[in-house]
């Protein structure tokens, strides 16, 4: 089952994440994965503004939700991982991911609007033909 989980993740790089807002609220947009040192589906890492409104949520409240979707023809499968959404800004973390598409979004690794989002999965369900099945992740 992890490795139908893993094909699911590799095969779909813009999953939709989930924050909490201030009212309890979940909110939802898509993220492009940061590829470098990620170890799916435990451990994945996103790169986004350190302004934005969602890094906000994650300041206030690291619940988070990571959901992947995979469909060929009438063939539908789904990963949804439940977990903790640490902001990382330090300079050495920001330098390691790095990347030339990063560029067109920040003047350089020590912009102060870029950060790294490390999401840590504890749970995950894995839907394909009309079934779930729930994973508990140590």
């Amino acid at each position: 089952m992890l490795n139908k989980i893993i094909q699911v993740i590799k095969r779909s790089p813009f999953p939709v994440v989930t924050s909490i807002d201030p009212k309890g609220y979940p909110s939802a947009r898509t993220m492009g994965l940061v590829e470098n040192k990620s170890t799916p589906p435990k451990i994945l890492y996103f790169s986004t503004n350190t302004s934005s409104q969602h890094v906000a949520h994650y300041r206030k409240n690291q619940k988070a939700c990571v959901y992947f979707k995979r469909i060929r023809g009438w063939n539908f499968e789904g990963v949804c991982l439940w977990g903790i959404m640490e902001i990382l800004e330090d300079d050495k973390t920001k330098k390691d991911f790095w990347t030339p598409l990063s560029r067109l979004f920040y003047k350089s690794c020590k912009d102060p609007d870029y950060c790294i989002l490390l999401f840590t999965a504890t749970k995950a369900r894995y839907y394909q033909a009309q079934k779930s099945t729930d994973i508990v992740l140590k």
